[in-house]
């Protein structure tokens, strides 16, 4: 802290420069006013990185019997791999869409974690109705083993950060039983590392797959590498697809600049950072929640109870 703080003194006293000594070394001036800058971008990057990070400390501090944090993120496409691959088969491949969702959950005294991977059998955007129908089949499954409220944490994608995703927290909560606390957003490059470990522990096992002289060139190949042999722990894994029967329409102006969102009775809430101000109301009335159904063929082990933290780091 204190470097940064003689670095911005240091760099403010050269801004400070006399105007005739600024104009001899112009081109200096121009690259010292960049540098500034890009320091205080990186100061505000890691308060924003601090008050999200804390947020979630938060979240699963505070969390009660039968209450779990879901993380969720978009892994990377995964590229058609042959065990034996030619050189015109390197390029201009397809990748597989496929969704990670991480949770943290608190069951009587004890903390548990398991992670639920879709793999979508078709070409999908990854869009809001994409996002809310795997969450849909998420908290059905959750809901199984007792979980009866959720609070929902993602990064700022375009398909999570926006009013058809939040409108339909509702849709969620009415159509499963299943209280939804919260939606709050991580900064970038921190808060999601919960659902790229257990994204790489998938790679992982892809890539030894295809090490057995196996090639992965569907998602149909793609989820039977990663079920075969033995089960990744604390992992559930699906193959299927979703249907969108009602396209919610909804608009929030602003909401790209509210990080954290509350459900409450009668619509949804809206703030900057959590615990700052009274935020934004968005009653229930205005907001469309979009619907729609899933089809998703299940391996590896189910939720249903604790996992063992040391079996999983052994997967």
């Amino acid at each position: 802290m204190k470097v940064a703080l003689y670095l911005s003194l240091l760099l403010y006293g050269i801004h400070s420069l006399p105007i005739g000594y600024t104009t001899k070394y112009e081109e200096q001036v121009e690259l010292i006013n960049k540098y500034i800058d890009q320091v205080f971008e990186m100061k505000k990057h890691l308060l924003r990185a601090a008050v999200t990070n804390q947020e979630r400390e938060d979240i699963i501090s505070d969390l009660e019997d039968n209450h779990a944090l879901i993380t969720i993120d978009f892994a990377q496409k995964y590229l058609p791999r042959w065990h034996r691959e030619k050189q015109s088969d390197y390029f201009g491949k397809k990748g597989f869409s496929w969704h990670v969702s991480h949770v943290a959950a608190r069951i009587g005294d004890n903390y548990t974690q398991h992670s639920f991977i879709h793999i979508y059998d078709t070409e999908v955007q990854q869009n809001s109705e994409l996002v809310i129908l795997t969450l849909s089949h998420v908290v059905t499954e959750l809901k199984k083993v007792g979980i009866t409220t959720i609070s929902i944490r993602s990064d700022n994608a375009g398909a999570y950060h926006c009013a058809s995703t939040i409108s339909s927290l509702h849709y969620l909560q009415n159509e499963f039983g299943i209280t939804v606390k919260s939606y709050s957003f991580s900064e970038a490059q921190n808060g999601k590392s919960s659902s790229d470990r257990d994204a790489a522990r998938v790679k992982q096992k892809a890539s030894r797959y295809v090490a057995m002289n196996n090639d992965i060139t569907t998602s149909a190949d793609f989820f039977k590498a990663v079920t075969s042999g033995q089960q990744l722990n604390g992992v559930s894994i699906y193959h299927g697809s979703v249907t969108k029967d009602f396209d919610g329409s909804a608009k929030w102006e602003g909401i790209s600049d509210l990080n954290y969102f509350t459900v409450e009775k009668d619509g949804i809430r809206g703030r900057k950072y959590f615990g700052i101000g009274e935020g934004k109301f968005k009653p229930s009335v205005d907001l469309v929640s979009l619907n729609g159904t899933y089809e998703f063929v299940e391996a590896g082990y189910v939720a249903s109870g604790i996992e063992s933290i040391e079996s999983e780091r052994q997967a």
